[in-house]
């Protein structure tokens, strides 16, 4: 299956333009992989670009730095480099690779491959191996992904995937949502046999999971598939039902909001979270603990959605 030039280039954030059209010019066997070939083929435009290649990345590092002002860098023991640019755009890239597991719910041992079949079988989901040649413009798809996001379902790669990586069962959580997509029968046996080994996280990978939610449009829902696995032991009662509604209207989609919309289920437990001084503050003040006026000062100009917050728990309290 082919895609022109235009269609790629009009599929691709702008900013990220000027990077295919060098990558054109170059023989780096270079591939468009994860959220960019899959929102191509649902009309949808992706925020930020997934590069994987053959080739070693020092050359690729290189041109990234000729053509962007760089804000971040970020190197990883996985063969990924992660790019942050001034203009907030975000270009990943990575080795092709393979991974192994040696227990549950523990990061993997990476290894560089050169063949994408082995690239393709250590992702999360179908829809998320599709593959776009840059050079012959052609998608590649050794999963059928593609079939699968035609017909709206959100397939796993393997078997034990969720127990190698039990955030998959979040980021599954958000594309079913998102994309308005269909658990495959393999899928849900996954999400139930796997959820157990979510304990087994760190604290902080959980809290990573839980601020994508949050920045997410349809976030109340994903909450509710939160609630229908019991992950996490969330349960939506009726009464939290209407609170979050009212909540949902009254917190920005943002990362940091994620502390107060999911505080009415954890509640104090959230203080055993590896929290940053001012999320704990912020409990601090949900709980209605003495606190000094400069902090509750600071508090308000970083949070100036707090005092309606506030309003709402209280509100929800007396239903």
């Amino acid at each position: 299956m082919n895609i022109t030039t235009g269609k790629l280039l009009e599929g691709l954030p702008f900013y990220v333009h000027p990077l295919f059209l060098s990558l054109l010019e170059t023989n780096y066997e270079t591939y468009l992989v994860g959220g960019i070939p899959r929102d191509i083929l649902l009309n949808r435009k992706p925020l930020d670009i997934d590069l994987a290649v053959r080739v070693n990345l020092h050359p690729i590092e290189k041109l990234i730095e000729s053509i962007y002002k760089i804000h971040k860098k970020t190197e990883t023991p996985f063969l990924t480099v992660n790019y942050i640019l001034e203009n907030n755009g975000i270009i990943n890239i990575a080795h092709l690779r393979k991974e192994r597991y040696l227990s549950p719910a523990q990061l993997p041992i990476t290894e560089a491959t050169y063949s994408i079949e082995e690239d393709a079988k250590r992702r999360d989901f179908t829809i998320n191996s599709i593959y776009i040649d840059i050079h012959k413009r052609r998608f590649i798809d050794p999963l059928n992904g593609i079939q699968d996001l035609k017909k709206r379902l959100l397939r796993i790669t393997y078997k034990g995937s969720f127990r190698d990586d039990p955030t998959r069962i979040f980021r599954g959580i958000r594309y079913k949502t998102r994309l308005n997509l269909t658990y495959t029968e393999d899928t849900l046996r996954e999400i139930k046999t796997g959820k157990g080994y979510i304990k087994l996280l760190t604290k902080q990978r959980i809290i990573n999971e839980l601020k994508k939610i949050a920045e997410e449009r349809k976030r109340l829902k994903m909450i509710e598939e939160l609630s229908r696995f019991s992950i996490l032991n969330m349960n939506i009662e009726n009464q939290i039902t209407r609170t979050l509604r009212r909540l949902d209207r009254v917190l920005p989609y943002i990362k940091t909001s994620w502390v107060f919309l999911f505080y009415p289920f954890f509640k104090d437990e959230m203080l055993n979270f590896p929290l940053t001084r001012k999320e704990k503050q912020a409990i601090y003040l949900i709980m209605d603990r003495p606190m000094k006026k400069s902090a509750i000062k600071g508090l308000k100009m970083q949070y100036p959605f707090i005092e309606d917050y506030l309003q709402v728990l209280k509100d929800g309290r007396k239903i």
